[in-house]
């Protein structure tokens, strides 16, 4: 492989943790700031609980082209300051433009290029904090993830306050500047790095993805693990609100504040998490959590009043959510950091693809069914996961499929 690289302008590591974390709250404050929004945006189009599955469905698909192609340009030219500043910006545009929605297609569209903005977040930023903290990545990539949960719980406390005195549109309009001042923050302190302009030949960059992803058995076990973990969190995240909203008569500030306590748990959990898996191992810590957080949600089934169904929220969130950022530095350890882009991209694009039916299939059974099908659906397969873990590798030696030791 050859590969040619500027130096560019320097930047701390801390600095660079900042800015990456603050433009990923940035980003997640659409995601759930759209979550709260969810009852009345159903209520004012008339949509089935399965239209409501169709849209977050289509979300996640889209989100997997975002995911695959900035992974790939990430790694092979650099330009990652680039996508960070246009996955921000064209997230507030497409936001704008589901205010203006008026049919279900016209959510689909917008909604869906949102989506696709803001996984295109996650190869490049990522990938950065890997390579700047190759020692700590659970720390690091936990508070990457803590900038998402903030985003996530501010963005519904917001919404949910004003939907007391404003229409879901207003409320959603009133909100779409984090996008475009994070957009002028990153231009203003994120320099263009020295590997924002590497260039890559070609072969080479295809080998090292060939041998350290295609044909890496550690990584699909990786893969898996995200895919089942990822397909309840796609069912709860969707759910959740409509269920707090219309079964246990929640008012719109009481459903912002319930969304916001499970990404507020993730969050401050997030860090710590990491950092405990970095020194202990990602398994155990991985183990944990998914069957707890299993059993939980099975509560949380048969909770009542306000107090309760809150208290099995945020230890969901603490539980379940905190693990994103682990499982995502499980890929980094058994895979090349000359891929490491790629690799997010790919981890990403697979949770993307193969879950994304779990809102419309959900959404179909609870037409039928009920919304509390989504929560059960939700713990079988966090149960699936935690018993997944014991077969993971949990080094890069064990990495190659048969057919590609004989290449």
């Amino acid at each position: 492989m050859q590969t040619t690289s500027a130096n560019g302008q320097g930047i701390s590591k801390r600095l660079l943790l900042l800015l990456i974390v603050t433009g990923h709250s940035a980003t997640h404050w659409y995601a759930g700031m759209l979550s709260a929004l969810l009852p009345w945006i159903r209520e004012d189009l008339g949509l089935s609980y399965a239209q409501i599955g169709l849209l977050m469905s289509s979300r996640a698909l889209l989100a997997t082209c975002g995911n695959l192609i900035t992974g790939i340009a990430a790694d092979m030219g650099g330009h990652r300051r680039s996508i960070l500043i246009a996955s921000v910006v064209m997230m507030a545009v497409c936001y704008i433009m589901i205010g203006m929605s008026t049919a279900l297609w016209m959510l689909l569209v917008f909604g869906s290029l949102a989506a696709m903005a803001s996984n295109a977040w996650h190869p490049p930023a990522m990938s950065m904090l890997g390579e700047s903290y190759p020692d700590r990545r659970g720390y690091a990539l936990g508070w990457h993830g803590t900038g998402a949960h903030l985003g996530e719980t501010l963005g519904p406390l917001a919404v949910g306050a004003m939907l007391s005195f404003l229409s879901w549109r207003a409320a959603l309009y009133a909100n779409v500047w984090p996008g475009l001042a994070m957009g002028v923050v990153l231009l203003w302190l994120l320099p263009v790095l020295g590997h924002d302009r590497l260039v890559r030949e070609t072969k080479g960059y295809w080998d090292e993805l060939k041998t350290g992803l295609v044909f890496n058995a550690s990584l699909m076990k990786v893969a898996v693990l995200s895919i089942l973990r990822t397909s309840g969190e796609q069912g709860l995240k969707t759910f959740l609100p409509l269920y707090l909203a219309e079964m246990l008569d929640f008012s719109p500030a009481l459903v912002g504040l319930g969304i916001a306590v499970m990404t507020f748990s993730g969050s401050w959990v997030q860090p710590l998490s990491g950092l405990l898996s970095d020194r202990i191992g990602r398994k155990p810590v991985l183990f944990v959590s998914l069957l707890l957080s299993a059993f939980v949600a099975w509560d949380l089934t048969v909770a009542h009043g306000i107090l309760l169904p809150i208290l099995f929220i945020s230890l969901i969130g603490a539980l379940h959510l905190s693990l994103r950022s682990i499982i995502l530095a499980f890929a980094m350890d058994v895979t090349p950091p000359e891929i490491g882009a790629s690799t997010i991209g790919f981890v990403f694009s697979a949770n993307q693809f193969f879950s994304a039916l779990m809102p419309i299939m959900t959404g179909y059974l609870a037409d039928i069914y009920g919304l509390r099908i989504a929560f059960l659906m939700f713990a079988v397969l966090t149960l699936l996961a935690a018993l997944w873990v014991p077969l993971m590798s949990a080094s890069r030696e064990d990495t190659s499929l048969p057919h590609a030791q004989q290449a």
